[in-house]
């Protein structure tokens, strides 16, 4: 009864001291930051109990983070994403010192993502030489968008979750997809389908002016959808990712982006190549008779990208001579600018000129007017990174396609398989839609991203650990010539898998 009366008073005490500062940051700072502080605690202690639920939390704001009122998004950095990123990483560190575990598991990755990090704040401060001090301060918070997704690798990748729970997760990113899809398929229904043309494209989930990330983000991941509904047994559920891969297909087809037309086909092309090569055949099929089942508008955005002459692009009129000429508006900016990022690459081609320098710097070489966006991935980062930077972020993509390629070759579960193809495809897609367009910054669209990479990578240790432990065992057994086959029909990998 003591012991019962001293937890009753330590409680009360600390919910007295809880509530005694909450009352002093809303009156001396503001009820928002309370807000915050409120629920970061209450997440903390669900996270404790529960890491996974965290996890998934995360996937549901991702891609919605847009869509956030404007007021929480004013909260600094006691925003949601922000606040519950922050949990993340505390209950992460604070569990494997609990549990006694290894913080960081060794992979490739790791090095990658560090190397990739210390380009970046180089790059930043090396923008200071072109662009001033002033610069550095303003490009923190973008830098730090960029980054924080990233660094969600670490707190997923490390956690020891089950076999079962990293299908949940990746389930919960899926069932998102189709809730990004039926979101946008309302808001066309909204706009009139008699309407839809280039004036009315919108960015859905990805707010004003992120018509093309939205497009880049029914390529990243309904492929991932449709493997593994093509490797699912289940009637029931093969139907339903079918579903959810045919509805990000209508928004896709109709947000008139050629970016990411040629991106799906990329990755739907990998699919084929690796497995389904009754794919290749409709997808050549469709994109030769595309006229006989694509809306016309669609057809219209492909014809119209040659004209017979083009008095201006970017601001300046180009010369007799030039490729542009002869391009709609929007093809002619691109191939100008990215003759101009070619010409800035050979001037600074180690260092680059620093970080989101790109738009200033390019006028100079391209002939285009300030505040041009690189319409190119690889460019950007090669311009203002140096080659070195370039080399560390497409390790961020080629990495995970090698490790996603030994387990599809390894495992013998049918959900992780499809998972590893379409997961490979997405990367397919992703490298594509880059060439057209700086598709891989904004949270909202590579958040999923590196979530299912993180879970890839946690799933690599699992299967390690599981080896490991079954070479502990044979060992004290008296097996000391162990040895073990990786092909996927083995029956000591498929017990070690299953």
């Amino acid at each position: 009864m003591t012991a019962q009366r001293t937890t009753y008073y330590r409680y009360a005490l600390l919910s007295l001291t809880v509530a005694l500062a909450l009352a002093f940051v809303v009156v001396e700072v503001s009820a928002g930051v309370a807000l915050g502080l409120l629920l970061g605690a209450i997440i903390t202690v669900v996270g404790l109990a529960k890491f996974e639920v965290l996890v998934h939390a995360l996937i549901i704001l991702l891609p919605l983070q847009s869509w956030i009122p404007y007021s929480l998004q004013q909260l600094g950095t006691l925003n949601p994403f922000n606040l519950l990123s922050a949990v993340v990483f505390v209950i992460w560190i604070v569990n494997a010192i609990l549990q006694r575990e290894r913080v960081v598991n060794f992979s490739w990755m790791n090095f990658a993502i560090a190397v990739f990090v210390l380009v970046c704040f180089g790059a930043l401060l090396n923008s200071m030489s072109f662009a001033g001090s002033e610069h550095l301060a303003e490009q923190l918070n973008p830098l730090k968008r960029w980054l924080s997704p990233i660094l969600l690798f670490f707190p997923i990748a490390n956690t020891r979750f089950s076999r079962p729970a990293i299908k949940r997760l990746v389930r919960t990113a899926l069932l998102m997809v189709g809730f990004i899809a039926v979101l946008t398929i309302k808001d066309l229904n909204g706009i009139g389908w008699h309407n839809i043309s280039l004036r009315t494209r919108f960015g859905g989930a990805f707010g004003f002016g992120g018509e093309n990330d939205l497009a880049a983000f029914f390529v990243f991941y309904p492929v991932i959808v449709l493997a593994i509904a093509l490797f699912e047994r289940k009637f029931f559920s093969r139907m339903v990712l079918f579903g959810i891969f045919g509805l990000a297909m209508l928004p896709l087809i109709l947000s008139l982006s050629r970016g990411a037309y040629l991106g799906l086909i990329a990755a739907l092309g990998a699919i084929g190549l690796l497995r389904y090569r009754w794919l290749l055949a409709v997808l050549v099929l469709g994109v030769t008779f595309y006229e006989t089942w694509t809306p016309g508008i669609v057809q219209q955005r492909f014809a119209r990208t040659m004209v017979a002459a083009n008095e201006r692009v970017g601001g300046r009129v180009p010369a007799p001579n030039e490729q542009e000429r002869n391009l709609e508006t929007s093809s002619a900016q691109r191939v100008r600018i990215w003759r101009g990022a070619v010409r800035l690459m050979e001037d600074y081609p180690v260092a680059g000129v620093g970080y989101n320098v790109f738009q200033q710097a390019i006028p100079k070489y391209a002939n285009m007017e300030w505040g041009m966006d690189a319409h190119n991935m690889y460019l950007r980062i090669g311009v203002e990174m140096g080659l070195v930077g370039l080399c560390s972020f497409l390790a961020l993509l080629v990495f995970p396609g090698f490790t996603m390629w030994r387990v599809y070759r390894t495992t013998g579960d049918r959900f992780m398989r499809g998972w590893m193809l379409g997961g490979i495809a997405g990367i397919c897609g992703i490298l594509v839609v880059n060439v057209f367009g700086s598709r891989f910054t904004r949270e909202e669209l590579v958040g999923l991203y590196w979530v299912l990479i993180g879970l890839t990578y946690a799933y690599v240790f699992l299967r390690r650990e599981k080896l490991e432990a079954r070479k502990r065992i044979l060992t004290e057994r008296g097996e000391q010539s162990f040895q073990l086959d990786f092909k996927p029909k083995s029956a000591e990998f498929l017990m070690l898998n299953r």
